[in-house]
């Protein structure tokens, strides 16, 4: 265990009267596993990051993390299993490929392939990192008459046919304050698509999580951020994209089934924040339409 904390001066202190001292468990030097650690913590279980962000699925003993400012990366191993050898393309190392020495620096989209070498030969499984820098997304100008809430259409059907939704006869339209469902006849099955803009208050990388038990599909700027069909139960879903402070485009998609409706199923949340802080709910007096 290595203790890390920082010095604070008495008089920056003002009514604080206790410290609070992280510490990180680095790595058991016994064990003949290899970690990969970023800015100080441990890569494959970095809160908020999972294996399918942005409709991006990598395998398994892979990972991948976004980022728009530069990393360190250092990979925490015991010699006496053998050295570290790795790729940065993704390829699978082999004997000569570079060997690791020491902490690294991460400034573009990096696929960091990596796995133990003892006497020229792999001993263990490879794993994969991957980094991907996200650029900005820049705000919407020239908006006239910006109104409180989305525009709310409803198509029968499922998701068979939402990507030409305009094609669809149109059940009923509206304005919704937020994302508020309609309430369902006997049997009924609905797509429901609200489209709008979203104001973002801050310049920020941001984690948009999703909990439902029925299926959503969310857009801001354009980029797909959530796509979640599956209606077996509560699914947690997540998403990041890096946008500038300003409006941005936003489209979801659900449906919704009176049976679910019915029984009480189809309740749901979306928050959002930075990543690997506490996240908040979407409210009404972030969305808007023209």
């Amino acid at each position: 265990i290595s203790l890390q904390y920082d010095a604070i001066k008495k008089k920056d202190l003002k009514k604080t009267k206790t410290l609070s001292i992280p510490y990180y468990l680095r790595c058991n030097r016994e064990s003949s596993r290899a970690q990969v650690w970023l800015d100080n913590q441990y890569f494959f279980n970095l809160k908020g990051y999972t294996k399918n962000i942005n409709n991006y699925s990598i395998g398994k003993n892979s990972q991948r993390v976004g980022f728009i400012k530069s990393k360190k990366l250092e990979v925490l191993y015991n010699p006496k299993y053998g050295n570290i050898h790795y790729t940065l393309n993704g390829k699978t190392p082999n004997k000569k490929s570079s060997v690791y020495n020491g902490k690294m620096e991460i400034n573009d989209t990096t696929q960091f392939c990596y796995n133990y070498f003892l006497n020229d030969r792999p001993i263990g499984v490879k794993k994969l990192a991957y980094f991907e820098k996200l650029m900005f997304y820049e705000g919407l100008t020239n908006l006239k008459n910006v109104k409180p809430g989305l525009k709310r259409i409803t198509y029968t059907g499922d998701w068979g046919e939402y990507k030409i939704l305009e094609m669809r006869k149109v059940h009923t339209s509206d304005i919704s304050r937020d994302i508020i469902f309609p309430k369902l006849e006997k049997d009924q099955k609905l797509l429901v698509s609200y489209t709008g803009i979203i104001k973002m208050k801050k310049t920020l990388l941001y984690i948009f999580q999703l909990k439902s038990a029925i299926g959503f599909k969310i857009f801001i700027a354009g980029q797909k951020i959530i796509d979640k069909e599956q209606t077996q139960g509560m699914i947690t879903a997540s998403g990041e994209i890096a946008l500038k402070k300003g409006y941005h485009h936003f489209r979801l998609l659900v449906v919704i089934y009176e049976g679910f409706q019915r029984v009480k199923q189809n309740n749901f949340s979306i928050s959002y924040g930075k990543p690997n802080s506490r996240l908040i709910g979407i409210g009404e007096f972030q969305f808007f339409h023209n």
